[in-house]
């Protein structure tokens, strides 16, 4: 069996990026400022507002469908599985030193959001991935990666099949993860 890897992202939450929504606020609070305080001096500068406030709204709604989210961190390591070995990082994970484990797999590399109330980028990057490893010393660990494609999931089948036969993930959270198709029955 070969080597299945995914890139580890370490997400950086004090990072702030100027979103689209606020570009639009500030232009309509712009275009308002305007209308109050020129309207009187200079004629057509409602019109000139208006059209320059629909003209970056309409930017801004084709912007968020063709780009793709910008990172909010970066990658460091890689996630290696082979059957029901895990390696992240450096750091080789036995599943008898764990009292249990989750996973979150909802998110791949160029899938489209479906929310429609942002003017925000919908194409991802597919980072919003997880796997929770809750050790017997009480420690705990959290480690992002990413899904290049939709299917990508069914990689971590042997691990997780694994986990279900030592009690480190209940039968049906693996279920809800892969799908009953590709659980193994529990002997």
């Amino acid at each position: 069996m070969d080597n299945i890897s995914f890139d580890i992202f370490i997400p950086n939450k004090s990072k702030h990026r100027l979103s689209a929504n606020a570009i639009l606020a500030m232009c309509f609070v712009l275009c308002f400022l305007l209308h109050v305080s020129l309207t009187h001096y200079v004629k057509g500068i409602d019109s000139i507002c208006a059209f320059a406030f629909v003209c970056t709204f309409i930017i801004l709604i084709f912007r968020s469908h063709m780009c793709i989210q910008p990172l909010n961190g970066y990658f460091n390591g890689r996630i290696y599985l082979q059957g029901k070995d895990l390696m992240i990082g450096e750091e080789e994970v036995d599943l008898d030193s764990i009292n249990s484990v989750d996973l979150v797999l909802n998110d791949f590399r160029g899938q489209k959001a479906i929310y429609y109330h942002s003017l925000e980028c919908r194409i991802s990057q597919g980072v919003n991935n997880y796997i929770l490893l809750d050790y017997k010393n009480g420690n705990s660990k959290k480690t992002f990666f990413r899904m290049q494609s939709k299917n990508s999931y069914l990689l971590l089948a042997d691990f997780i099949n694994a986990a279900v036969a030592k009690n480190k993930i209940s039968q049906s959270r693996a279920e809800e993860l892969i799908g009953k198709q590709n659980l193994k029955p529990k002997n």
